[in-house]
């Protein structure tokens, strides 16, 4: 531990913690969507993680090539195993960029906590986060031991930037994490991309840590373990061809659900309770505002996101549920319109021959309920025929085969 802070003190990459607090907090400040989900906050900053991997390895590999510096030196002669003391840079960066990032994303966690928000209940992030660190600061360390000069900090940041773009582009997420613009409720990370972008990572560390011991020891024993660390990462590319990996980053939530409330009644992630309450509140009075129109409104809704929406079945209604849309703690006139209009997901809205023709009923019920929801009063007497004709429709469309049917 002390060489390890000895170094930190003489070193430049002690500078990722007020870089990295600063960047995630720019970040996060500049859209506070997020305030009522932990989940979409991390996943929201961690898109920022991709600008600071190549900063990191800039560091890095500074501290590394600056050899004339006395410092490796000294740790050399102060410790038992001097061989260790070229890995003190990558260890001491990566540890200021990940326990920065866990400062941030844990008084975010605070902040949605006492907002009655949604915690925190992706582990992923976290192991993609330290993973991403990981590589670019053993990349970093790579380019400054085998480059001498100031040139090595923009070769590493080159390096890491230009790879990280273009594998990102294939579906490879190296030096950066998975990030989400929208809330996480009712998705979480698909495990089987998340796990692979960690074992790629992981690879290209060990490989970078094989690179440095054959330039440190330039003997065939080197070359041997070389050898060995590559093994990893010959094995992700191999896999990403082998094994079928799922095309989206995210999948519905596997989580635990919860109802809440009835006449309607709201169903969704267990930990989401609080929020559910608040918009059974809402379609409830709603429901009440609209009893005298003829309509048969839903009784049962159900949070759901992706491919869990065509399982629902014909007697759940969607509730395309985001908290940002929340104001002063309840559902807007529109999200409650959107609820409402559509009593249950039909199978014609999933192709393109008769998409068009449900949207244009849906329509003709949205624009109906705003009107008639505007007002703080019981709606006087049922809906017009169009409306109460396309609402007929809609209740009792084909709904999609349920999963697992």
């Amino acid at each position: 531990m002390r060489p390890l802070l000895f170094w930190l003190r003489r070193g430049i990459v002690s500078l990722m913690v007020p870089a990295t607090v600063a960047f995630l907090a720019v970040t996060a400040v500049g859209n506070s969507s997020w305030r009522l989900d932990a989940d979409w906050g991390m996943r929201f900053t961690a898109g920022a993680i991709m600008a600071l991997t190549p900063l990191l390895a800039a560091l890095v590999a500074y501290d590394l090539a600056k050899r004339v510096h006395p410092t490796l030196a000294e740790i050399g002669r102060g410790s038992a195993r001097g061989a260790s003391a070229q890995l003190l840079p990558i260890v001491g960066g990566w540890l200021c960029a990940v326990l920065a990032t866990l400062a941030v994303w844990i008084t975010m966690a605070v902040v949605v906590q006492r907002g009655g928000g949604l915690p925190a209940a992706d582990l992923w992030v976290h192991l993609e986060m330290m993973a991403a660190f990981a590589a670019a600061a053993a990349a970093g360390g790579l380019v400054g031991s085998v480059m001498p000069g100031l040139g090595a900090p923009a070769v590493a940041a080159g390096s890491v930037l230009t790879l990280g773009t273009f594998l990102g582009g294939q579906g490879v997420k190296v030096f950066h994490v998975a990030s989400s613009s929208g809330t996480m409720m009712g998705i979480e990370r698909t495990p089987l991309r998340a796990g692979f972008a960690v074992g790629v990572n992981v690879a290209v560390v060990l490989l970078c840590l094989g690179a440095l011991l054959v330039k440190r020891g330039g003997r065939s024993r080197g070359r041997a373990k070389l050898a060995v660390l590559s093994v990893p990462l010959i094995a992700s590319i191999m896999a990403l061809f082998i094994v079928p990996m799922p095309d989206s980053e995210y999948r519905p939530s596997r989580e635990d659900h919860v109802c809440v409330g009835s006449a309607p009644r709201v169903c969704g992630p267990d930990r989401a309770a609080p929020l559910l309450g608040r918009a059974q509140d809402d379609l409830a009075r709603a429901t009440r505002q609209l009893a005298g129109a003829g309509l048969a409104l839903p009784g049962h809704f159900v949070v759901a996101r992706g491919e869990a929406v065509r399982s629902l079945g014909p007697d759940r209604a969607l509730l395309d549920y985001d908290p940002s849309a929340l104001v002063d703690g309840h559902l807007t006139t529109q999200a409650v319109v959107g609820a409402l209009s559509a009593p249950r997901v039909c199978e014609a809205l999933f192709h393109d021959g008769t998409a068009a023709d449900y949207l244009e009923r849906i329509g003709v019920v949205a624009r109906w309920l705003e009107a008639a929801l505007g007002s703080a009063s019981a709606v006087d007497g049922v809906a017009p025929a169009d409306v109460r004709e396309a609402y007929g429709v809609l209740s009792s469309c084909t709904t999609p085969v349920r999963v697992g049917s």
